[in-house]
């Protein structure tokens, strides 16, 4: 018989030493691997032609081997030949593991006669069935562990988070379909390699730190810094795994780039809110849209995370205005702390209650209802409540909104005293009203108004000369009463005054 290189691989001592003398008194060229790991590190160097591993063995058992070096180009397709004694166990699909044949364990003389007549048939066919199943008799505590064992993996595979195993020397034996999405890399690229080699050279020494103050204790990597790895944030977490016969070490992978978008989301809205809250101590008019936009991105926080829900009752409950959440049939589903106290009642006494009976003392809403207008309109309204109805006027927005799958769920109602508003309004009315009555009264002349310098005429608008009164009276509100002064009247009328002396000077 040609001969073969053979790479034999068996976490049984035993085993290993009586395949080797078989396969070497056939005359082929043996190198033994006591599991799937050190195996691994055989082939880096050893290229066999024929590759015979048990199934069930620590650090990258023998299915997984068998994948592994099928996949592997530069072995040149070896002979898989898998040695395993569960194979009367549980009817096992050699070929699904990438294998090219399968023999039970059982005596020496048969394994022995069944490797031959696989070596004997390269070239052609392997047999199908498994050889040497007729001579081994099954066990139920073998078929149990086997049935875990599947469950087991089945759980690893469903597993929302990534899962590796290492060995103390942080070599990977184990890798579940998680971590290859996360990591985006073969099975094949991730067994046998080292976990620090897995992450960016930025990362690497702060992981060998971690990972040489790591005791019995689990670690955990990446919490309040996310390692990112293939644009996404992973977190790590590290358990050692001590027993009398194991020593290993589990890592769980969690993708957190979807937590991070929200917490940075969530914080992102909180500013937001503390920013609204200080604005609306500012200006009253700045409230009242920011209240809308508070509304409004309070729906979608709570669509987004259950923990916002809580600041948005908190913030809901701190508002003054009266605020409140209406089914379609005016029932309440929310009622804010304001309006509860406003009626006298605690917020769940309000649940479901009708909002006209409940505010308005009344079985059917007033016309104009802007709940009934907003629902119609499909569009936010506003109605000025009268003060004839609670004994103060009030502003009434309502907005529809809906369920998370676009149903109707009813209107958001916001309610404001708008006494001071009013009362601001009618004092400003007022005081125009008396500005507008004085102006009425008084009419001023103003400008350069051209004089004559010698008669004192004054020329008008139209070009012709007037006499001082007439111009005055006609560009004011003035009229003249007239009458002569001293002067004028010695000028005027000196015989007057003239006979008056001498009537004096007679005496």
């Amino acid at each position: 018989m040609e001969e073969k290189k053979v790479l034999l691989v068996d976490n049984n001592p035993v085993i290993l030493r009586l395949l080797s003398e078989i396969l070497e008194k056939m005359g082929h060229i043996v190198v033994t691997a006591t599991d799937g790991l050190s195996a691994l590190e055989s082939l880096k160097s050893f290229h066999p032609d024929i590759l015979i591993t048990d199934l069930i063995m620590p650090n990258i058992d023998g299915e997984q081997l068998c994948r592994i070096v099928r996949n592997k180009k530069e072995l040149n397709n070896p002979l898989i030949i898998i040695l395993s004694a569960i194979a009367s166990e549980e009817n096992y699909d050699f070929r699904r593991a990438g294998a090219d044949a399968c023999i039970a364990k059982g005596p020496a003389k048969d394994m022995e006669k069944h490797i031959k007549v696989i070596l004997s048939s390269v070239g052609r066919k392997t047999p199908d069935e498994i050889l040497g199943v007729e001579t081994v008799y099954k066990r139920q505590i073998t078929t149990e562990l086997l049935s875990r064992k599947r469950h087991f993996e089945i759980t690893l595979e469903s597993m929302g988070d990534g899962f590796l195993e290492l060995t103390p020397e942080k070599k990977i034996t184990y890798c579940n379909s998680k971590v290859i999405q996360y990591l985006n890399c073969s099975e094949q690229q991730l067994l046998s390699s080292n976990f620090i080699d897995l992450f960016p050279e930025e990362y690497q020494e702060l992981i060998e730190r971690n990972f040489n103050r790591l005791k019995n204790r689990p670690l955990i990597l990446g919490t309040q810094y996310p390692i990112k790895i293939n644009e996404r944030l992973l977190r790590f977490k590290i358990i050692p795994v001590n027993s009398d016969n194991e020593h290993c070490l589990i890592v769980l992978v969690r993708d957190i780039t979807k937590q991070k978008q929200d917490e940075a989301k969530i914080q992102h809205y909180m500013n937001h809110l503390e920013e609204m809250v200080k604005k609306r101590t500012e200006e009253k008019d700045i409230i009242n849209r920011a209240l809308k936009l508070e509304i409004v991105e309070h729906e979608r926080i709570n669509k987004e995370l259950a923990s916002v829900t809580r600041q948005w009752f908190t913030t809901f409950d701190t508002i003054p205005d009266f605020i409140s959440v209406l089914d379609t049939e005016m029932r309440f589903v929310r009622v804010n702390k304001s309006l509860a106290d406003f009626l006298g009642k605690d917020p769940e006494e309000l649940l479901g209650q009708h909002c006209c009976r409940a505010i308005y003392n009344r079985d059917s809403p007033f016309p104009n209802c802007p709940h009934l207008e907003a629902i119609a309109q499909n569009r936010p309204v506003s109605v000025e409540i009268p003060e004839s109805f609670l004994g103060f006027p009030l502003m009434e927005t309502c907005s529809p909104c809906f369920h998370e799958d676009g149903t109707l769920l009813g209107t958001i109602n916001v309610g404001r005293d708008i006494s001071q508003q009013k009362e601001e309004e009618k004092e400003r009315q007022d005081i125009i009203n008396r500005l507008q009555e004085a102006l009425s009264k008084v009419k001023l002349l103003s400008g350069i108004i051209p004089i004559c310098a010698s008669c004192k005429k004054i020329r008008d608008d139209k070009g012709y000369w007037n006499q001082v009164e007439s111009y005055i009276r006609d560009h004011s509100n003035a009229e003249f009463s007239h009458g002569i002064c001293p002067d004028c009247a010695h000028e005027l009328y000196p015989e007057l005054f003239d006979n008056g002396k001498s009537e004096k000077n007679e005496k």
